[in-house]
């Protein structure tokens, strides 16, 4: 990975320096390509494309769970959606699983391995918008069980 910084003229020389220090030759290649991307346009449209595309599933998670996120959120392409009262993420996570849907517990990402009450969504990991509005379908569905009724088919 690498990119590409633009900054006020005097910041360069420290920015320079400290990319130095933590930097390993990049492919040529690669960066000429991203070069001639960043210049011809075709990498905003491309961020422009993938913004796009992060609202749409935005706003149809946002539609169908009931979620308090944050203005600003919009473009991302993952969901932190907290427990409610009495789930365990881990506990979630196999419950959507066995109905078809593949989530990560939060405790993926903490840094001890505890549970922060909340799933991880990767809006983008179904390319698919209605396989992704079933998926977001049988999530909220499982939201309104409690964790012993989540065992129960769900009609």
């Amino acid at each position: 990975r690498f990119g590409f910084v633009k900054a006020p003229p005097a910041l360069v020389p420290r920015l320079a320096q400290a990319v130095a220090i933590d930097t390993i030759m990049v492919s040529p290649l690669l960066a000429e390509l991203a070069t001639h991307l960043i210049e011809s346009g075709h990498a905003d449209a491309c961020a422009t494309a993938q913004r796009t595309e992060a609202l749409k599933r935005q706003t149809l998670a946002r539609r169908l769970l009931p979620l308090r996120l944050p203005a600003g959120s919009e473009a991302s392409f993952h969901i932190w959606l907290p427990m409610p009262e009495g789930w365990r993420s881990e506990r979630f996570v196999t419950e959507a699983r066995a109905r078809g849907v593949v989530l990560t517990p939060g405790s993926t990402f903490h840094v001890d391995g505890g549970d922060p009450g909340a799933v991880r969504l990767c809006l983008p990991a179904e390319p698919d918008h209605t396989r992704l509005e079933a998926g977001l379908k049988i999530i909220a569905g499982l939201l309104t069980h409690a964790p012993h009724q989540a065992a129960m088919p769900m009609v």
